[in-house]
């Protein structure tokens, strides 16, 4: 049950502090604006919906460089990624070139130096 609406007393601050809580409102505006913008062009991915051989988005993968090292990404949608983290975004270049590969597969990413080939080796 909801509580009668009860005027509520003045808040006294100085100008300075008035002026900090004015400043995160418009941040804490800006942001809801940014959440909302993404939830209205969400597209819902359903898991499991995929074959599991190819490379889509949420797959956790390992890839072989052309050095023979061994490296895991998992690819998720931009505003998940983290390189830090081995997220990578699906609009990336690596996660562009990655998507619908195979095990076996591989992918050509064009970066400033040139060109890297990354072979799909498990997907999960």
């Amino acid at each position: 049950m909801r509580e009668p609406h009860r005027p509520s007393l003045p808040h006294c601050f100085s100008p300075f502090r008035l002026e900090r809580f004015k400043s995160e409102l418009v941040s804490i505006a800006g942001r809801i604006l940014t959440l909302d913008s993404m939830i209205n062009n969400a597209v819902i991915i359903q898991e499991g919906s995929g074959s599991g051989d190819t490379v889509e988005v949420e797959n956790t993968i390992a890839v072989k460089d052309q050095d023979g090292r061994s490296i895991g990404y998992t690819i998720v949608g931009s505003t998940e990624a983290d390189p830090s983290q081995g997220k990578i975004s699906n609009v990336s270049p690596i996660g562009k070139s990655l998507l619908g590969k195979r095990i076996g597969e591989i992918a050509e990413v064009d970066v400033p130096s040139g060109k890297i080939r990354l072979e799909v080796i498990a997907i999960e």
